[in-house]
């Protein structure tokens, strides 16, 4: 009984000491240098236009031609630039951005995680598969622009 009394104080003391500890430290300070708008054009845009524009098929009057990245630095960019993608979704998902906003933190959330997905297929090198998760993005995109574009 008593080694049990002794146990249940020190397990105790032990809670208490973590309870108690340091308070956690204040995050980075960050500052607003873009509007929304601003990173739509100048981040998410450009990359995900190399990401829309690597692989597809084009039909015209001199048949149909199929294009995909060639060289293994091509096929990098695409996965650099899903990247970039993806973690320009963390600007948007900001607290100023996106307090009270559950469809934007959902469409953001989506964004990244499709172009993630994007990224990882590129490496593979597989021009079906890069197809397919690009489609993916691009209608998670569209989704978010039926609910915020904003017309000129």
């Amino acid at each position: 009984m008593r080694r049990l009394l002794v146990f249940s104080s020190l397990v105790a003391v032990l809670v208490l000491g973590a309870a108690c500890g340091e308070p956690a430290p204040e995050p980075p300070p960050y500052r607003f240098v873009a509007s929304v708008a601003d990173i739509m054009n100048g981040i998410v845009d450009p990359n995900a236009v190399v990401i829309f524009e690597s692989v597809g098929t084009i039909v015209d009057l001199n048949g149909i031609n199929d294009f995909q990245p060639e060289t293994d630095e091509e096929w990098v960019e695409v996965a650099d630039r899903a990247l970039g993608l993806a973690e320009s979704a963390n600007l948007l998902l900001m607290p100023e951005r996106s307090e009270g906003r559950d469809l934007w933190i959902e469409a953001a959330l989506g964004m990244s995680d499709r172009a993630v997905r994007v990224s990882e297929t590129a490496l593979l090198r597989d021009p079906e598969a890069l197809l397919q998760a690009g489609g993916e993005l691009y209608e998670e995109c569209l989704a978010c622009h039926e609910a915020y574009i904003i017309e000129p």
